[in-house]
């Protein structure tokens, strides 16, 4: 089992339908990937507890669902926002684009015992995932792709495991 160094993970949130990231933006994200081995990008948390270095998860809400990046919170010194938000430099390492289908559909979480209300969060990283929330994903990640969420989220790897 993994330790996670005292890391927190949080679920950062996206909706194309609303928000700053349309399905083109987003798909831009997936281009820089591809080419350097991660993409950075600001986002907007409300979580006070973020540091950097603290392992995110990227859910997608809307008409689709599911889970669509992992990444870490590069800079944790960010602008804080009229509503209360901090907006932080994030490192994806590992994302789908808005046509792709995502790592893991809601309910292939849900079943595995993720807490469905963690993931009809209305707003970015409110507040870090419990431990045992997180040794949960580690597992589904382990099973499915055959290594853990801390190698999801600091190393390009989902999409060359699945295309060697």
């Amino acid at each position: 089992m993994e330790a996670f160094n005292d890391q927190n993970l949080f679920i950062l949130t996206w909706k194309p339908e609303f928000g700053s990231y349309g399905k083109e933006e987003f798909n831009e994200l997936k281009k820089i990937l591809r080419k350097n081995g991660f993409v950075k990008t600001p986002w907007s948390v409300y979580s006070s507890q973020a540091n950097a270095n603290d392992l995110v998860i990227l859910f997608r809400q809307g008409q689709v669902t599911g889970l669509y990046g992992f990444g870490h919170i590069s800079n944790s010194s960010g602008i804080i926002e009229k509503d209360g938000s901090k907006k932080l430099e994030v490192n994806f390492l590992n994302l789908r684009d808005s046509i792709d289908q995502p790592f893991f559909t809601k309910k292939d979480l849900i079943l595995e015992g993720f807490k469905e209300s963690l993931l009809n969060a209305q707003s970015s990283a409110q507040g870090s995932v419990s431990i045992d929330q997180l040794q949960i994903l580690n597992q589904v990640l382990i099973k499915k792709y055959g290594y853990g969420l801390e190698k999801a989220c600091f190393e390009y790897c989902i999409d060359i495991i699945k295309n060697n």
